[in-house]
């Protein structure tokens, strides 16, 4: 699918106004590591989304989602005592 067919999907279902970076948006299909992968199979190299803390497809952090997802999956308007262990450890550093 070219970029510019993926784009008015996008603006179709999100809008317009969510943003992207840059004028021509890169379309990224993996993430390894500190690299990022286009759909032409260009790589670069990403120093800004979570890399600086474990990567990308990290394999610890993909076995905990892995796990959390197979027992419960909600955001933090329900009571929920993972989420508050988790605020607490991140606030205990």
């Amino acid at each position: 699918m070219s970029n510019s067919a993926l784009l008015a999907r996008r603006f179709a279902t999100i809008g317009r106004h969510s943003p992207l970076f840059y004028e021509e948006p890169i379309h990224l299909v993996q993430g390894s590591g500190v690299w990022l992968t286009d759909v032409t199979g260009r790589r670069y190299l990403d120093a800004y989304n979570n890399v600086p803390h474990v990567g990308h497809a990290h394999p610890r952090v993909v076995e905990a989602l892995r796990a959390q997802a197979s027992t419960l999956n909600i955001h933090t308007r329900y009571l929920n005592e993972r989420v508050v262990e988790y605020a607490e450890e991140l606030l205990a550093r």
